[in-house]
């Protein structure tokens, strides 16, 4: 008897693989700032055929034009991503327009949509990060992720992902909030959760945790992958 394991594989940023010897989900696919030269990394995405998409920010969506152009796959979003990456490029055929409170199969992976919303960054934050020294060694890459967040607005278009996969539940998150007016599913098996953009991020998680009561966590986004926008975060 062959018993399948889901597996989990994180690429930094919120950019991470949930899969088995016959399922694979891709969450989020973006090339970080180390690795903006390596083809071999580029070639984990386009191999993917299912992707899933939290919101529209720049380290969530930038690189898909460039990564499934010509390619055949299946990229879930919503309507405003959906037509966002339609003038970018992808074929309507490749895109799949989701809607909250849908719900839907990949192979074995049931999926249902939230509702969500993306964390709101604090005023410390804000200083810390420009005032920064940072902003001087990285500033050819900050005009470059500023001019692509303006052409990349969130327009509060954001979905949290519930996942059931034989008798595991996952909840995914891209951002690290939720809409106070949403049932989210409780008690679920693992937590996915982004880790950045406050400077109080202990305080906002428990509250998350607290809600939603995982039995356990795996965090991701807490990693350096846009400087210097982006920073590592201490996660002890």
């Amino acid at each position: 008897m062959v018993i399948e394991v889901l597996k989990f594989t994180w690429y930094g940023t919120n950019s991470f693989k949930l899969y088995d010897e016959n399922n694979s989900i891709l969450i989020d696919p973006f090339i970080r700032y180390d690795k903006r030269k390596d083809i071999k990394y580029s070639e984990i995405f386009t191999k993917e055929e299912n992707i899933l998409i939290t919101h529209g920010h720049i380290d969530h969506i930038l690189d898909i034009p460039s990564l499934y152009k010509d390619r055949i796959c299946n990229i879930y979003c919503l309507k405003t991503i959906y037509k966002r990456l339609n003038k970018r490029g992808i074929c309507k055929d490749n895109l799949k327009e989701i809607h909250y409170n849908d719900c839907f199969n990949i192979k074995d992976f049931n999926i249902t949509v939230y509702k969500s919303k993306h964390i709101k960054f604090d005023l410390k934050l804000i200083i810390n990060t420009t005032l920064n020294k940072r902003t001087i060694k990285y500033f050819k890459n900050l005009l470059y992720l500023g001019y692509n967040h303006i052409r990349n607005p969130l327009k509060k278009s954001i979905v949290s992902y519930y996942v059931k996969y034989k008798k595991k539940t996952i909840f995914i998150m891209g951002s690290m909030n939720l809409d106070k007016y949403i049932n989210y599913p409780k008690n679920i098996d693992y937590l996915i959760i982004a880790y950045q953009g406050r400077s109080d991020l202990d305080n906002k998680i428990n509250v998350i945790l607290k809600r939603l009561k995982p039995k356990k966590i795996i965090i991701t986004h807490f990693d350096d992958s846009f400087p210097p926008i982006s920073k590592c975060v201490n996660i002890e």
